[in-house]
């Protein structure tokens, strides 16, 4: 039978409703006829609202699903500030923010599948109200609280739960998550990160401006945030850190951070411009561009850590009150844990007099180097051979 000229294909994965699709745009095609039908299948909407570096880790779930469902459309409901981390992924179809009006467009939806990876509140009352066929992850039971939809979401409630039992998780965030999806974790797929070539550029440029040599410079992420405020690393731990690689790196070290950062990084690269530049506060995707650019990474448990995990760029990530364990990497990742057991796990406030943050020598943080090999690789000018 063929197909009527008024024919329009909504179930298209072009298919806009309130402007032409590109097909039709840029080469005057019409459903009728169009041989670039992509038609679309299930209808999956994840639900993701926590902070930036816990949306972006939870990229690394997109390939998975891909793998599964290849053909479904996701819609990925987050928060305004950590949407742009998700722009440009091919993975995602369509990107809602829950403070724009989307979020009343798609509780007028109706999804196959609804999948709530945050075990808080709002996010689970939002799962609640969705129309779908099928939950998985969290909702909220009559008293509004916040309760597993399968079986399988079970454990990472109980982790939040009980920190006994998060201290005794042996599994990463990804491999729970996963397992809560319906996905297996094998194979692993990294973060999930995808620059535009002017975001690039603005990192090229922004570099060569500062005066950086080297084709990857090193750089240091001072912050943690403006929650978890124990993860941070003393700012006299970074400079000292400093002096022990000068020999590896005699060029200048790359200061990053966020705008709790600004003041003591400010100070950092007046009080030694031998040692370190620093770009400023960046917007985000161009701080993301900043660390894809960098052969070496120093951080602590915070958003620049997924960041360079999903640019493959050689990590050194700084533990103290949170969980080394839960933490993937599919690239060069070193993980440096304190001496001491912390006594205030996932707390905003320390209870020692000299925090386990603190504990974590700078002599520790190069030696670790030096054991992995990355020094040597710094000193030969093959910063991005790391691996």
């Amino acid at each position: 039978m063929t197909p009527s000229p008024d024919t329009i294909h909504t179930d298209c994965r072009h298919y806009r409703g309130d402007r032409p699709c590109v097909p039709n745009k840029e080469r005057g095609k019409e459903c009728a006829d169009c041989d670039e039908f992509d038609p679309l299948g299930e209808r999956l909407l994840l639900i993701k609202l926590g902070a930036p570096g816990d949306v972006l880790r939870t990229t690394a779930l997109l390939p998975g699903i891909r793998r599964k469902w290849p053909n479904c459309e996701l819609t990925w409901l987050t928060r305004e500030d950590a949407a742009e981390l998700l722009l440009h992924l091919d993975s995602i179809d369509r990107i809602v923010s829950v403070e724009s009006e989307g979020i009343d467009q798609i509780r007028g939806e109706t999804f196959d599948l609804c999948l709530n990876l945050d075990n808080e509140p709002l996010a689970s009352s939002i799962a609640n109200q969705i129309q779908s066929r099928e939950k998985r992850g969290y909702i909220l039971d009559t008293r509004g609280c916040v309760i597993a939809a399968n079986p399988e979401a079970g454990p990472w409630l109980r982790m939040a739960c009980f920190d006994r039992i998060k201290k005794e998780n042996r599994s990463t965030y990804q491999e729970h998550m996963r397992r809560i999806v319906g996905i297996p974790s094998d194979p692993i797929d990294p973060i999930q990160i995808d620059l535009t070539d002017k975001e690039k550029e603005f990192a090229d440029v922004r570099l060569h401006d500062l005066g950086i040599k080297e084709a990857k410079p090193i750089a240091f992420n001072t912050g943690a945030g403006s929650r978890w405020l124990t993860k941070c690393w003393p700012m006299e731990s970074f400079l000292e850190l400093s002096l022990l690689l000068a020999e590896s790196s005699m060029d200048r070290i790359l200061l990053l951070g966020g705008p709790q950062e600004d003041k003591e990084n400010q100070l950092l690269a007046a009080e030694r411009p031998d040692r370190f530049v620093y770009p400023g506060v960046l917007p985000l995707r161009r701080f993301m561009a900043m660390v894809a650019r960098c052969g070496l990474l120093v951080t602590a448990d915070t958003l620049a850590l997924h960041v360079g995990l999903g640019a493959n760029v050689p990590t050194v990530v700084l533990f103290g009150p949170t969980s080394a364990t839960e933490i993937e990497g599919t690239g060069p990742l070193l993980k440096v844990t304190p001496p001491i057991e912390c006594e205030c796990y996932y707390r905003q406030e320390c209870s020692r007099t000299t925090s386990c943050m603190a504990e974590i020598s700078p002599e520790t943080v190069a030696n670790a180097l030096a054991g992995e090999g990355w020094l040597e690789a710094l000193s030969q000018g093959e910063p991005g051979s790391l691996e």
